[in-house]
């Protein structure tokens, strides 16, 4: 096309040309490269006549409070400039590897801190070299999150308690129901079972599982994690259970009936008799309301006979 004046030539694409007229022949002159422009794909002209996001990474860097680390601990790059486009940096997740995000990238861990917060029924330690390893709660344990919920055998977070009742025979002398709740706490820890733990039996002196026990937000079920006892605190007192307490703290079935010292009416309160407060042994005849391991109604924890206090029996346990 000729022409006098570049005016005669037709307009150029975008910014980063500009129309020219030589010799009376129009053509185009291509802006420097780093010139600005305004094109609605970009911002920068590349030099060879087109307007582009980028040139260099740097002009892709424009968020002054750009972080490499997440919440999560996923370590991202800087966004890179890929043939004028801006691309997001490469991301690395960084707990894939035990590793920990620095502003480098992963890196070996130096205190548990650095492993990030607890979650569930794990909390994280950093090992002797520079590893994150997730660590599992024992079961029974409280979840670190939330806080009211219990861990079980397969550090998942439940909102129910546990029950058992245990292997062991006692005699009737055993001392009374704070004797009885530290000697649950005993044998729980005895085989690797986390949380707090209290007895179910009663006294004459006001102490019963209605006044001493911190009811569950959901339901009670057995080590075994399989078998719920009761759905609630108000159908555990109700008299009747949905499945009977027949496992002991090693996670054994309790096969035949056992009897069990509770001192304990189906609510949970006294129910008359518990060997002189747990402290005789058949002296003037005395005697105790016992329970029957397995059973679902109200025998479970109030048996019409009562016990011998000569002889010797289990005691219920349950998580707090």
């Amino acid at each position: 096309m000729t022409c006098i004046t570049p005016s005669d030539c037709p307009a150029p694409a975008n910014e980063c040309t500009t129309a020219t007229c030589d010799g009376g022949v129009c053509g185009f002159a291509l802006a420097d490269a780093g010139t600005l422009c305004s094109d609605a794909l970009g911002t920068v002209c590349d030099g060879a006549g087109s307007c582009v996001a980028c040139l260099h990474a740097v002009d892709c860097q424009t968020d002054p409070s750009f972080d490499p680390c997440s919440d999560n601990g996923d370590h991202t790059e800087p966004p890179m400039c890929m043939l004028g486009a801006c691309v997001p940096g490469m991301v690395t997740h960084c707990a894939d590897t035990g590793m920990i995000c620095t502003q480098m990238g992963c890196g070996p861990c130096m205190k548990s801190e650095d492993c990030g917060p607890p979650e569930d029924c794990f909390y994280k330690g950093c090992n002797a070299v520079g590893m994150c390893k997730k660590i599992g709660l024992p079961q029974g344990s409280n979840c670190l999150s939330p806080a009211n919920g219990t861990c079980t055998g397969a550090n998942t977070c439940v909102s129910s308690r546990y029950v058992f009742v245990t292997s062991t025979t006692f005699p009737s002398t055993f001392g009374g129901t704070q004797t009885a709740d530290t000697m649950c706490g005993k044998i729980a820890m005895g085989v690797g079972l986390g949380g707090t733990w209290k007895s179910w039996t009663s006294d004459g002196a006001g102490s019963t599982p209605a006044g001493r026990f911190m009811p569950s937000p959901g339901s009670y079920m057995l080590l075994d994690d399989m078998n719920v006892v009761a759905t609630s605190w108000g159908k555990l007192t109700s008299g009747v259970l949905a499945h009977g307490i027949d496992v002991d703290e090693k996670k054994d079935p309790v096969m035949i009936a056992h009897e069990v010292w509770t001192g304990t009416a189906t609510n949970g309160t006294y129910a008359g008799t518990s060997c002189g407060n747990w402290q005789l042994n058949g002296q003037f005849n005395p005697s105790a309301v016992v329970g029957v391991a397995g059973n679902t109604d109200d025998t479970w924890t109030a048996a019409p006979n009562p016990g011998v206090c000569s002889a010797k029996a289990r005691l219920y346990c349950f998580q707090q």
